[in-house]
């Protein structure tokens, strides 16, 4: 039976319906970046019904691809960013979420849908820690080609929160073994 709060997530890392809590821990129980990544996106893409996710973090004054579900790793390596520049960039200076739902027509990033995407809807979503912006979670194409709701939002706003808390957690476990290997 299903209950409000729930979620039904089909991937390799999650095979049942689960709440939103579960999908907290079970990010947060992850401490490898590599795999905390797909994972993220995975989960991301499984949980708004989406073809495209990345993973973009700061670095610097700017944001760097860090994963990608579509794009080759030699783009990716190369993906810069900088923070206050484009959709991703703004939602990295300002740390809100942006909700497009037509790319197109009436928005303040008005350009023409890339060709990589069928659908004009999009969300990018800041991941933020101790009220400190690390990075955004940028997601396109619905699987239905429908657009991004409020509802879709209020999704990845939870995975966006558990995400920059786990990005946080494996970066302080990476640090801490460099310093006990020293």
């Amino acid at each position: 039976d299903w209950k409000p709060g729930e979620v039904e997530i089909t991937n390799t890392y999650f095979n049942n319906r689960v709440s939103l809590e579960t999908i907290g821990i079970a990010l947060t129980s992850v401490f490898n970046h590599e795999k905390l990544f797909k994972v993220i996106i995975s989960l991301t893409t499984n949980m708004l019904r989406s073809r495209y996710a990345s993973l973009m973090l700061i670095d610097g004054d700017s944001l760097r691809l860090r994963y990608s579900n579509h794009l080759p790793e030699e783009i990716m390596k190369k993906t810069r960013v900088k923070v206050g520049v484009g959709i991703s960039g703004w939602v990295a200076l300002k740390g809100l979420p942006l909700l497009v739902k037509d790319i197109e027509s009436g928005t303040r990033f008005l350009k023409r849908n890339s060709k990589r995407y069928s659908s004009k809807s999009l969300i990018s979503i800041p991941l933020i820690v101790s009220e400190k912006i690390i990075g955004v979670i940028n997601v396109n194409d619905k699987n239905n080609d429908e657009l991004f709701t409020e509802s879709d939002l209020s999704i990845i706003k939870v995975i966006a929160k558990y995400s920059a808390i786990a990005i946080r957690n494996a970066t302080l476990i990476e640090k801490t073994k460099k310093l006990t290997i020293a």
